[in-house]
């Protein structure tokens, strides 16, 4: 879990600027995979519904994440997640800045 914790770290520091406001929920989200981080790589932006058919409901980690999108205020914040698999997944919510 600390590699883990470090390579979304690593992902926010590239990654927290992009996203943006949106008229519904919506999570700017990542599927990591082994290797190197590419800065260059475009964010997927998930609706509820898809994050429901794609992950595992039943992990902690997906429960946090839907709980966020229940939460947030879309137009005003956004949510930037990195998965590692269907049941860990690492997100939060940014507030979205005037220039954004």
């Amino acid at each position: 879990m600390e590699t883990d914790v470090k390579a979304y770290h690593c992902f926010l520091a590239l990654n927290h600027h992009k996203g943006g406001a949106c008229k519904t929920p919506t999570a700017f989200v990542h599927f990591q995979t082994e290797g190197f981080m590419d800065a260059a790589h475009s964010l997927i932006a998930m609706n509820k519904d898809e994050v429901i058919r794609e992950l595992d409901i039943s992990s902690r980690f997906v429960q946090c994440l839907l709980t966020q999108m229940s939460t947030y205020d879309c137009t005003r914040q956004k949510i930037i997640a990195l998965i590692f698999n269907e049941r860990v997944v690492m997100s939060d919510v940014f507030n979205i800045e005037a220039s954004e």
